[in-house]
C-alpha cells in the first residue's frame, strides 16, 4: 500500500511538471500564431495585451467563484435532506455566475476583434476551430 501512495504521489508531481511545460509551449506557439499567421503589428499586439491584462484579475475572479457555487451545487444535488426549492437556488446561482462569467469572456472577445482586420478574424476563427477539434480528439 506504501508503494502505491508513493507512485501516485511521484506521477501526481511529474505530471504537474509536464503541465508547466506543455504550458509553456502553448504559450510561446500562441505568441507565434498571433505575430507570423496572423500578421499582427506591433501596435495590435500590445492592444490585445493590454485587453487581457486589464480582464485577467477580473476573469480569475469569476473562474473561482463559478468552481466554488458549482462545487456547492453539485453538494447540494447529493444531499437528499435538501428541498426542491433550495436545489432550484443553487441551480440559478450557478446559472448567474456561470453567465456573468460567459458574458465577459464575450466582452474581451469582443474587444480583441475590434484591434484585427476582418482577414485576422477570420484566421483566428479558424484556429481557434483546429484547437479546439484537436483538445477533443482522443490521445495516443
Amino acid at each position: 500500500m506504501k508503494w502505491l501512495t508513493v507512485l501516485f504521489l511521484t506521477l501526481s508531481l511529474t505530471s504537474g511538471s509536464f503541465a508547466a511545460k506543455d504550458k509553456e509551449k502553448s504559450s510561446s506557439a500562441k505568441k507565434a500564431f498571433f505575430k507570423e499567421e496572423l500578421k499582427l503589428s506591433d501596435e495590435q499586439l500590445e492592444k490585445i495585451r493590454e485587453i487581457r491584462s486589464t480582464r485577467k484579475a477580473e476573469v480569475m475572479e469569476l473562474k473561482q467563484r463559478l468552481k466554488a457555487v458549482k462545487q456547492d451545487f453539485k453538494a447540494a444535488m447529493r444531499n437528499p435532506n435538501l428541498s426542491n426549492t433550495e436545489l432550484s437556488a443553487k441551480f440559478e446561482e450557478f446559472q448567474k455566475v456561470r453567465d456573468e462569467a460567459q458574458s465577459k469572456r464575450f466582452e474581451m472577445m469582443l474587444a480583441m476583434r475590434s484591434v484585427m482586420t476582418p482577414e485576422q478574424i477570420g484566421k483566428f476563427q479558424a484556429w481557434k476551430e483546429q484547437h479546439r477539434r484537436h483538445r477533443r480528439s482522443p490521445k495516443n
